[in-house]
């Protein structure tokens, strides 16, 4: 449940920064540099291998980054200021507030009450609850399913493991689930009223977009004048890429990593 949850609050409070200040940018996939590890991570190098020759080169490495920033530099004054960090999050934002209320407002009067907000979670447990007991059990899997899920009744292994099983599971009943989202809809209520108006939304979308901004400048902007240059844009996805160039010949290839790792590492 808490993923139909998140996924709503998403669409509306722009999630993440403005620029990931390790290698990608708004709207870019993962690249290296970012936090991704195993097949994702091939696939990626292996992607970024234009030329297909088994490498990647520093040009081939660092391209989607620049031309992230050549994107964003809307003025082509050579920098990217807060206004142009800020522009394709207000953008984004804008589309998804329309999108939840065309999703939500079910009575169309441009309002998002609590029963509309938690509607889409009682329904997902609704279809997932089988027998209608109100409870997510063991009743409600496909046969000889139950005993390899932990969280309905299955031997753990490890505490570790129930610990996981336990905060992912942790709304296994209607009434867990109706607390969980009056929770979320009340961050997005903020005047509390009973219900999330458009300018609401826009509104703490906007903080969100002003924090991501802040937070982006102060990662990357290493003379702290309000603008990134190239070089400050980039600068990181380059340290990353000297980092993974273990030999130092300027590409980035299967001998740059250990014998285990070199067959997923290019998506072969």
């Amino acid at each position: 449940m808490s993923k139909v949850i998140g996924l709503l609050l998403m669409m509306i409070l722009v999630s993440g920064t403005a620029v990931r200040s390790d290698a990608a940018g708004p709207g870019d996939s993962a690249t290296p540099g970012t936090k991704r590890t195993g097949a994702n991570y091939g696939q990626n190098l292996k992607r970024l291998d234009a030329d297909k020759d088994g490498t990647v080169s520093k040009s081939e490495f660092t391209d989607p980054r620049l031309k992230k920033f050549k994107d964003l530099d809307a003025n082509r004054d050579g920098a990217v200021d807060g206004g142009e960090l800020e522009a394709p999050l207000a953008e984004r934002s804008e589309y998804r507030v329309k999108r939840l209320m065309k999703r939500l407002d079910a009575n169309s009067d441009s309002k998002i009450s609590r029963d509309e907000f938690q509607a889409v979670p009682r329904e997902r447990f609704r279809v997932r609850d089988i027998n209608s007991d109100g409870k997510l059990t063991a009743e409600d899997l496909p046969p000889g399913t139950a005993k390899s899920r932990s969280w309905f009744g299955g031997a753990d292994k490890t505490e570790g493991s129930k610990a996981r099983n336990n905060k992912r599971f942790s709304q296994d009943s209607l009434e867990a689930v109706d607390a969980k989202s009056a929770a979320d809809f009340a961050k997005l209520d903020a005047n509390a009223d009973g219900s999330a108006d458009i300018d609401e939304l826009k509104q703490q979308a906007a903080e969100r977009i002003a924090f991501s901004k802040k937070r982006t400048l102060h990662t990357l902007d290493a003379d702290n004048d309000g603008r990134l240059t190239e070089a400050e844009f980039t600068a990181k996805l380059f340290k990353r890429f000297a980092v993974l160039d273990l030999n130092d010949d300027g590409r980035i290839a299967s001998d740059d990593f250990a014998p285990s790792s070199r067959g997923w590492l290019f998506g072969k």
